[in-house]
């Protein structure tokens, strides 16, 4: 076989288990090492705050949550919904605490109108964990997952950061 060949053939081969790799990724399947809701994990804030798909279209973007030792926090940002029906978010499930709710909100339901988006912000509607089960540190990553009236729920991820002097976040 001409050198230029063996060359091909090999190059070839070694690209197989990189094909088979990189779709497997790509397949769409759940990852059983994908952390479960409750948990924290290192992240890049640009990673925090989609969904996982499993109600509709609806998203938390960008998921914040203040930092705490113990106690209570807040989780802040903005639900959005593209559908072209209303969606209404009745609960929310925290592993890492006693109680998570949403507070601020008429009823406390909130009600995410069809192609609209609606923020959850300090002195207004929010999450909120109590009885914190262990620190949410600075910099790590929760997820939880949002529950809606048709018994849906999706994963959503917040990023814990230290509101700046001067920010919006907190206030």
């Amino acid at each position: 076989m001409p050198k230029s060949r063996r060359i091909a053939v090999v190059t070839a081969l070694c690209a197989i288990p990189l094909t088979l790799g990189l779709s497997a990724c790509d397949s769409g399947t759940t990852n059983s090492a994908q952390p479960s809701a409750g948990t924290q994990q290192e992240s890049k804030a640009g990673n925090v705050g989609k969904s996982d798909g499993k109600s509709g279209s609806l998203s938390l973007s960008p998921g914040w949550v203040k930092p705490a030792e113990k106690g209570s926090t807040e989780i802040y940002g903005t639900l959005q919904n593209p559908t072209n029906h209303d969606i209404t978010v009745v609960g929310v499930d925290f592993a890492g605490a006693d109680k998570s709710q949403i507070v601020g909100a008429q009823d406390d339901d909130i009600v995410v109108k069809s192609g609209k988006s609606f923020e959850l912000k300090s002195g207004g509607p929010a999450i909120k964990l109590t009885g914190l089960k262990h620190s949410i540190k600075d910099g790590k990553v929760i997820h939880f997952n949002i529950i809606t009236s048709d018994k849906k729920e999706f994963v959503a991820s917040a990023f814990a950061e230290k509101p700046q002097s001067g920010s919006d976040k907190g206030k």
